[in-house]
């Protein structure tokens, strides 16, 4: 994740500190802009990502090589000392007005509503934002939109959602009637049970081919679905590494994740981790992506063994690759973008 209320507010600090008369030459404030990553330990890489937001919302300007405070800029860094006034003054300012406002505010008006709050599926968030994943990650660091973990979706912020000029864009929406938003939501159950058991069709085949690539025609036969009738295993395919000494006693458990979405995401429950922990290198956790509910496809992305060593749910903020979001263990793996 780069784009960040720190980094923003850094962006602008360097700006104003080279600048001679009112601009700024655009390599100084580069070179400034990673000197500061040095001297905090963070790897400034992003440099352009933060320019160009900066510029969307018109916190600078950029005129050939130099880079130009805006008065709104000016006002960001002359009334905003904490983390609390540095959120609403992006969230009054950038997002809900200004050019970041016609990205932003469509997809939030396009969310499930009540006279109370608007909501949406937390999958189906990311689909929304398949395309402005990084301004996704900004609107959670300024409380604009709230995770609701228990129940899976994403709200708008009740203060947010209760300042007039939220109120004054988003009263022309016709509200959703709570009987409508009930149907959607067993509409998304519904939806989110069939792309798993595609995501588990796919895996299924993944596995049958591999072992008869091996020649493990036998254990191929052998691979099968068992979340149908056994919902409670904590795993979705039995299966083979390789040559079985008994047939009737698999070696290759796979927890399967599917999703319709790109973002590598998903829920761990309480008895998938007591099994991963309990079946060590012998319990996978595979993650398909893209599924296509038309033609019933999908992409392996992921495959992931001895899952509780390598993810360790009850302690991995140590972990390199993968990082938790919160304690009911939604997982996503760690990449530029997060």
């Amino acid at each position: 994740m780069t784009i960040t209320i720190h980094n923003i507010s850094k962006l602008l600090e360097v700006i104003n500190l080279v600048k001679k008369g009112n601009k700024s030459n655009s390599s100084k404030v580069k070179i400034g802009f990673e000197q500061k990553g040095i001297v905090e330990g963070i790897n400034y890489s992003f440099f352009e990502e933060i320019s160009d937001f900066c510029e969307l919302v018109s916190l600078i300007e950029i005129d050939d090589e130099d880079y130009i405070i805006t008065e709104l800029g000016n006002k960001f860094l002359e009334n905003t000392d904490s983390l609390d006034s540095k959120r609403n003054f992006l969230i009054l300012n950038c997002i809900m007005d200004g050019k970041l406002s016609e990205i932003i505010l469509p997809i939030i008006y396009d969310f499930n509503s009540n006279n109370k709050s608007l909501w949406c599926d937390m999958l189906e968030t990311y689909t929304r934002f398949k395309n402005h994943s990084k301004f996704l990650n900004l609107l959670y660091e300024l409380n604009f939109l709230e995770r609701n973990w228990d129940d899976e979706t994403v709200e708008v912020n009740t203060d947010t959602l209760n300042t007039k000029i939220f109120q004054e864009q988003v009263k022309e929406r016709v509200r959703i009637p709570l009987s409508k938003q009930e149907k959607d939501r067993k509409r998304q159950d519904v939806e989110n049970k069939i792309t798993g058991e595609i995501a588990e069709e796919i895996v299924v085949k993944f596995e049958k081919k591999r072992l008869e690539s091996e020649k493990y025609f036998k254990e191929a036969e052998k691979v099968q679905q068992i979340s149908v009738d056994f919902s409670n295993a904590g795993y979705d395919i039995e299966s083979f590494v390789g040559k079985a000494e008994n047939l009737e006693r698999p070696d290759k458990f796979i927890e399967v994740k599917g999703t319709t979405a790109e973002q590598f995401r998903f829920f761990w429950s309480k008895n998938e981790i007591k099994q991963a922990q309990k079946l060590g290198n012998r319990y996978w956790i595979y993650f398909v992506a893209n599924v296509n509910k038309e033609d019933r496809s999908g992409e392996i992305i992921e495959t992931i063994s001895d899952p509780f060593s390598k993810i360790d749910p009850f302690n991995h903020f140590n972990r390199d690759e993968y990082h938790k979001e919160c304690e009911s263990f939604k997982i996503t793996k760690k990449t530029e973008e997060n």
